[in-house]
């Protein structure tokens, strides 16, 4: 591929090393500046001190019964967004195919999911809220909300572009009726709905957060909630990192599953950063 990724069906080692050599040069200069004072960083820390606090605080914070072990907000974080996403994927796949077996219904409720679909998933917050209060359910409504319609449409577009030459194979194979879609438009649909879903995870991401630092009392929205109400710039950026870190950890998660579990679509697979 032409991005340097992948080329010639071999990743691009030393086009990645440029990219985190670059990281790793700016954490270096954030380190210059702090230690020789170019700039006035107190309140924005270096990594070599908020992670001295995180390991100083044995990887947890809070006190008593509200204590927080660093392991469990990464944990609670990464079930919500898994649910929610899971939800959101197969709910896609079931309504577009419901939806596709009758024009009549599509043409009906189209136009509803063209309306929810463009909502940011933030916007269902104090919906959740009032419907769920301040808990799982909440951030995994969101994420729902936030991604279902969106997929739904892509699933939709994905049914009416099956390969009519795919169709007719699988009816002189005996796939019709319920086998059509089950065995040929299901397996057709089905990496094109997972990258539309991938491509939603940061938005959906934020959500999450974003419902945590609400007043949830785990999760990594709720470290960085501690860290603010506690004026503790360490907390703060160490919630900011893990953040970073976690987002980028589940995309590789699910950018490994579209090209080794959905590898029969060669386009998309190959498409895939």
């Amino acid at each position: 591929m032409a991005n340097g990724k992948i080329r010639n069906g071999k990743t691009d080692w030393p086009a990645r090393a440029v990219g985190f050599g670059v990281i790793l040069g700016m954490i270096a200069l954030w380190e210059a500046a702090f230690h020789l004072r170019w700039l006035n960083l107190s309140l924005f820390p270096p990594p070599s001190q908020f992670l001295g606090f995180l390991a100083e605080s044995e990887f947890s914070i809070g006190f008593g019964p509200e204590r927080m072990e660093m392991h469990t907000a990464i944990l609670s974080s990464f079930v919500r967004i898994a649910a929610g996403l899971s939800l959101a994927f197969a709910f896609a796949l079931v309504v577009a195919i419901a939806i596709s077996g009758s024009r009549y219904t599509r043409y009906a409720l189209t136009p509803l999911l063209q309306f929810l679909a463009p909502m940011a998933p933030i916007a269902w917050i104090p919906v959740g809220i009032i419907l769920f209060g301040l808990s799982n359910a909440t951030a995994i409504f969101i994420v729902f909300m936030g991604t279902a319609f969106s997929l739904t449409l892509a699933a939709i577009t994905a049914v009416q572009g099956v390969s009519p030459e795919l169709l007719r194979t699988g009816a002189i194979l005996g796939a019709t009726g319920f086998k059509k879609w089950r065995y040929v438009v299901l397996p057709a649909i089905m990496p094109e709905v997972f990258l539309m879903m991938r491509l939603n995870f940061f938005g959906a991401w934020m959500a999450v957060l974003a419902a945590e630092m609400v007043g949830s009392r785990d999760g990594l929205g709720a470290v960085i909630l501690i860290g603010r109400e506690s004026s503790n710039p360490n907390l703060i950026l160490i919630g900011m990192s893990l953040i970073a870190v976690s987002g980028f950890i589940i995309d590789r998660i699910l950018l490994l599953i579209q090209r080794r579990i959905l590898w029969w679509n060669p386009t998309l697979t190959s498409q895939a950063q």
